[in-house]
């Protein structure tokens, strides 16, 4: 029977964890709240404890052990006595206390991959688990040559939603030192790996959708010509300059006794009427240990791998090629230095005139294993 009839406040009826009518000793299968609001006379009422000023919770409830199939507190509260009503308020707070205490403790004793790779630019094979999040900040602080320097910041949500595919948003920022600073966009990434088993070379099939201003300096990737006076405009007149844009990659990867190998073609479109622009990206890396230490440790070389990345533009479909493009070459690092959490670096250096001299790149990740799976459980 549904809330508005009436319920026996018996054990059977009820159904989950709580406490005797008295609320001195627990009693397996049987709510509090649920008692509470089907003791309809005064007596119950008085005997659980809600028209009492000194009430104190049950045992149960005060170590936290709520359960998300009570009924809904808002329709309790309506039904209820006033002097009921505290003691609701008192049980949401309980409940609210407790819902985050146990998210923190999910997000404490989440497992963490193995594959993380050091790349900034350049994408392999390699997708997100099954249901795990992951949550990464990547600033980079820039050195134009004839501009002022500048501050960029990402920050990234990477969810696997499949074995075979994952997607990702992320939300851009910049400051340019004298200038000020301008939020700068978001991209929506989907990528998708056709075929499950290892290979002796993997695709994966990439989509983005960007909604983005020309104030933007995250450099997820380079593509079409370069205009280095670009870089000297003032940003609040980049900023009002708005551009949607679909990007597709052709992302093709190998692991081989240690290292991955990984190469990617892009193409990008900006939904205006512009050409189709190209760029690539060449990555290497290797771990700097294959075989884990007998002993835990953080700075053990088998929780670093290092490597390179080597990217730019290719023109559009006008002029392609590599003339009047930015390229750079990277050295890049990751450092997995607690289960869950990795941290990586890359100096970068621009090749060509096109390209800004030098960049200093981080990034911060943190993964929750399973966490499809253990937010389900929460509503449970």
């Amino acid at each position: 029977m549904g809330l508005r009839g009436r319920i026996p406040a018996t054990p059977t009826n009820i159904g989950i964890s709580g406490s005797d009518p008295d609320g001195t000793k627990e009693v397996a299968g049987v709510s509090p709240l649920r008692h509470a609001y089907a003791a309809r006379s005064q007596r119950d009422r008085k005997r659980v404890g809600f028209s009492e000023p000194g009430y104190r919770f049950p045992r149960s409830v005060a170590r936290g052990r709520l359960h998300a199939s009570w009924p809904p507190v808002a329709e309790l509260v309506l039904r209820s006595q006033p002097g009921e009503r505290n003691c609701m308020r008192r049980l949401s707070q309980v409940s609210a206390h407790s819902t985050v205490g146990f998210l923190l403790l999910l997000v404490a004793a989440a497992p963490a991959r193995g594959d993380e790779k050091p790349y900034f630019v350049t994408y392999d094979h390699h997708m997100e688990e099954p249901r795990a999040i992951e949550f990464a900040y990547s600033p980079s602080i820039g050195f134009p040559k004839d501009a002022g320097k500048f501050y960029s910041g990402l920050f990234e949500v990477g969810y696997g939603l499949k074995s075979w595919w994952t997607t990702e948003v992320y939300l851009a920022h910049q400051y340019t030192w004298g200038q000020g600073g301008a939020f700068t966009g978001v991209r929506w990434e989907n990528r998708f790996r056709p075929f499950q088993s290892e290979h002796w070379i993997n695709p994966v099939l990439y989509v983005e959708y960007a909604h983005i201003n020309e104030a933007d300096r995250s450099f997820r990737d380079v593509v079409g010509h370069s205009d280095p006076e670009e870089l000297e405009e003032p940003i609040d007149e980049l900023k009002q300059e708005i551009e949607n844009e679909l990007e597709l990659k052709l992302i093709v990867s190998r692991d081989h006794k240690g290292w991955n190998i990984a190469g990617n073609f892009i193409s990008e479109k900006n939904l205006s009427n512009k050409p189709w622009e190209f760029g690539y990206a060449l990555g290497f890396d290797r771990a700097l240990a294959l075989a884990a230490s007998p002993n835990p440790c953080r700075l053990c070389r088998e929780n670093f791998r290092a490597g390179a990345e080597l990217y730019g533009g290719l023109g559009d479909v006008y002029a392609f090629g590599f003339r009047d493009t930015a390229q750079y070459l990277a050295p890049v690092l990751l450092w997995r230095f607690a289960d869950s959490m990795s941290l990586r670096l890359s100096p970068t250096f621009g090749i060509t005139d096109g390209s800004v001299p030098f960049m200093m790149r981080f990034s911060v990740l943190y993964e929750i294993g399973n966490f499809g799976s253990r937010l389900r459980s929460l509503g449970k």
